[in-house]
């Protein structure tokens, strides 16, 4: 911009400027300042639907462990955790996201509190399966706390 500014000054300087090479009836050539449009990727944030959330899911479990592991995850995530809702907070407490992540949980999995869904399928995935190696085990644990009287965990995975 600097430099724009300081070409289009000059050509003005010699335009006032009586120039000695050039006659006074010569016409003097001026090229025009041209000004480019430069398009600016701007991040937008994008919500996939529920059904391309969970396809990812599953791909990401047959790979990691078989499809038969899908129905404990999705019933922990669908009915014990978030309903699939990558925005649920819980009111009672810093729980977050796909995986109702605390505050605190984020880092032990090296990931950042983050609102997206395939981000926190990947966290909620490597946490499964560094605690509970698999989400069928994951499941088991959430059913023991929630029916154990001596542990009124609401839960807790």
């Amino acid at each position: 911009m600097k430099k724009i500014i300081t070409s289009a000054i000059a050509i003005l300087v010699s335009l006032m400027t009586p120039s000695i090479a050039a006659p006074p009836s010569a016409p003097i050539p001026i090229e025009p300042i041209i000004y480019i449009e430069v398009p600016v990727e701007v991040p937008v944030e994008v919500t996939l639907p529920i059904g391309d959330v969970k396809k990812y899911a599953y791909n990401l479990i047959v790979e990691r462990w078989n499809e038969d592991q899908w129905p404990y995850f999705d019933d922990l995530i669908q009915n014990k955790e978030s309903g699939w809702n990558h925005l649920a907070q819980n009111p009672g407490s810093t729980a977050f996201g796909i995986g109702q992540f605390l505050d605190d949980t984020w880092h032990t999995v090296g990931c950042v509190k983050t609102e997206d869904a395939l981000i926190q399928v990947d966290c909620t995935l490597e946490y499964i399966a560094t605690k509970y190696s698999t989400p069928q085990a994951a499941l088991a644990f959430w059913i023991a706390q929630a029916t154990d009287p001596l542990h009124p965990v609401d839960g807790w995975y």
